[in-house]
């Protein structure tokens, strides 16, 4: 989780930043378009003055005047499929026709676009393409957008990144880019990222496996010890290594559990064997008794006698009997 979410916040991250610094390239070359368009670009739009080198350009020109590099048409006429800035007959500057013209003195915006991969569209108010770059799509048509003016709109078409600005005479000026590359180069990025993650996966899993597996080897000793002392090897003992640690300290406890249940086992065996030979006399008694008052006839005070003495034994027997009860029941703790 924790390299899944690395990885996919560093891929978006990039992705953001390219965008962003496309995205701010895109506006850079749009401004100064959207300066140009807005104010002749569409119906409403005459006796405003173009930006920058246009102001300055058509300030120094008066009506009548011929503009360097091309020729005057006759007052309040423009000649058939000419564009460009004109004069009205009452000396007002007219509205855009449908392209605009470059002064001398200033690059064309569309030739450097070309020249550098961007591509230039510009719309009308109404809808109208007024000027489309030769290296624009073919399918790119109207975007939609919100019709307050000074909006602008970035997006993500297929391979191309657009950015449309809306200007303050409604029409509208999209520049767009190639991201080919880009997204290319982002693609390479993600799967440099699933590398580099599924390596340290691996070797994550390496070495938690490793570091795991140093883990449990003293409880494997110790489940090893305990199934040889259950097979009846009381005197096996865990090896412990380190006893200042959990598992070192769990295994002197178990240590100590083992000696005191090997010592009970022995108690056991030795109480088993003092009960047993003592016991063994009594009855060796009690057994004799009876074969020599069996072995033949005798008168009933012999009878008698035999029973007696038979009686004095069994007697004794249960008083040894209660001692070993006795003595079981304080080595069991209970008195």
């Amino acid at each position: 989780i924790v390299l899944v979410t690395f990885g996919c916040t560093a891929y978006y991250l990039v992705l953001d930043n390219r965008l962003r610094r496309v995205d701010q390239e895109l506006q850079r070359r749009a401004l100064p378009l959207a300066g140009m368009f807005g104010r002749f670009g569409g119906p409403g739009s005459a006796g405003e003055r173009p930006p920058g080198n246009f102001r300055s350009f058509r300030d120094r020109v008066e009506p009548g005047d011929s503009v360097p590099g091309e020729s005057r048409p006759p007052e309040g006429k423009r000649p058939e499929g000419r564009t460009g800035f004109g004069f009205g007959p009452d000396g007002a500057r007219g509205s855009f026709s449908g392209e605009f013209r470059q002064p001398p003195d200033m690059p064309s915006p569309f030739e450097d676009a070309v020249a550098s991969g961007y591509y230039i569209v510009a719309w009308s108010r109404e809808g109208e393409e007024l000027r489309r770059s030769t290296n624009a799509p073919p399918e790119l048509s109207v975007p939609e957008m919100e019709t307050a003016a000074d909006t602008a709109l970035a997006r993500t078409r297929g391979e191309f990144r657009e950015f449309t600005l809306r200007t303050r005479a409604g029409s509208l000026v999209l520049v767009g880019h190639d991201i080919a590359p880009d997204l290319a180069e982002l693609r390479r990025l993600g799967w440099l990222l699933s590398l580099v993650g599924g390596g340290v996966l691996l070797l994550g899993l390496a070495g938690g496996w490793w570091l795991a597996a140093r883990a449990i080897r003293p409880i494997e000793d110790i489940s090893q010890t305990a199934v040889k002392i259950a097979g009846g090897n009381l005197a096996e003992r865990i090896q412990v290594t380190d006893p200042a640690d959990e598992l070192g300290r769990l295994a002197g406890v178990l240590n100590s559990t083992f000696t005191r249940l090997e010592a009970a086992f022995a108690q056991q065996k030795q109480f088993t064997g003092d009960a047993a030979h003592e016991l063994r006399t009594p009855i060796a008694v009690l057994i004799s008794e009876a074969q020599t008052t069996l072995a033949r006839e005798r008168t009933p005070g012999e009878y008698r006698e035999a029973v007696q003495e038979c009686l004095a034994v069994a007697q004794q027997m249960r008083r040894l009997t209660e001692s070993l009860l006795d003595l079981s029941r304080f080595d069991s703790g209970h008195e």
